[in-house]
């Protein structure tokens, strides 16, 4: 007769683990309170469905809802099943971020995504793991804020959402790192493996921007927060903000806007 695993205690909304395991069994028939989220980083995880048992291996990972049976255990194939897991409470604006691809009823899953996605995704399981345990004051909040963040990326993938094309995800993370200066269509397509036509059609119709107006765009919001929370003189913030000219800046981002960027800062004190 089966034993079933007790449900962990959760403190602080969150409570996670980074192990690696044997072929235990866990077996919790009524689930639990929490989500909960397993991640493989190495070796294999079995999932019981109500149906069949399905094998999951790196980069794989299943999310249980509250309530939902819970049956998993490494695969006797792998010497260990190395995984990073957490029960958490989400808040009700990550409810959006956890509607994944089902399973079962209440089993939901996301399969590997592509290779620098993954990367920033289990950095930040990680990260979630090691802030919950690191004593820190507001540890367990440091710990949501992590988790969050890899729900976000998980979001880019997510298939029950409409996905960006790879290659425009890729050429907008590039973007994201040189917003200080202007990257050309030539100079972003070699970084994505694309031509310059083949990269600025695709990034129109992705996202219904130029590559040129996505990141002037973005600039044009990392100025806004500039002039927000630092004390900057405005030619200094058009410069960390990737413009060239002073004026420019201005005058683009007043049409943005509907204010000079003197104007916007004064505005922003007075509310």
């Amino acid at each position: 007769m089966r034993v079933p695993t007790p449900q962990p205690p959760l403190y602080d909304r969150i409570l996670t683990g980074h192990e690696r395991r044997q072929q235990d069994r866990c077996w919790r028939p009524r689930g639990t309170d929490d989500w909960l989220l397993m991640h493989t980083l190495s070796g294999g995880v079995v999932v019981g469905l109500p149906d069949q048992e399905r094998l999951f291996g790196p980069g794989d990972t299943v999310l249980y809802q509250p309530g939902a049976p819970q049956d998993f255990g490494g695969d006797a194939a792998s010497a260990f099943w190395e995984v990073v897991w957490a029960h958490f409470v989400p808040s009700p604006d990550w409810i959006e971020l956890v509607h994944w691809p089902e399973l079962a009823p209440g089993v939901l899953h996301i399969s590997a995504p592509r290779s620098s996605l993954l990367e920033r995704i289990e950095a930040c399981l990680l990260e979630t793991d090691r802030l919950a345990a690191s004593g820190l004051p507001h540890a367990h909040r440091l710990a949501l804020n992590a988790l969050e963040t890899a729900l976000l990326w998980f979001d880019i993938q997510n298939p029950a959402r409409r996905r960006l094309d790879p290659r425009i995800v890729e050429a907008i993370e590039y973007l994201s790192h040189h917003l200080h200066r202007r990257v050309s269509v030539a100079e972003l397509a070699r970084a994505v493996h694309l031509s310059p036509s083949r990269l600025a059609h695709l990034f129109s119709e992705e996202t219904g921007m130029t590559p040129r107006g996505y990141a002037e765009r973005q600039r044009l919001g990392r100025a806004k927060q500039l002039l927000e929370v630092t004390l900057l003189p405005v030619n200094e913030i058009a410069r960390q903000a990737g413009f060239e000219s002073q004026f420019y800046f201005a005058a683009r981002f007043k049409k943005l806007t509907g204010r000079t960027p003197t104007e916007f800062r004064s505005w922003k004190r007075e509310r």
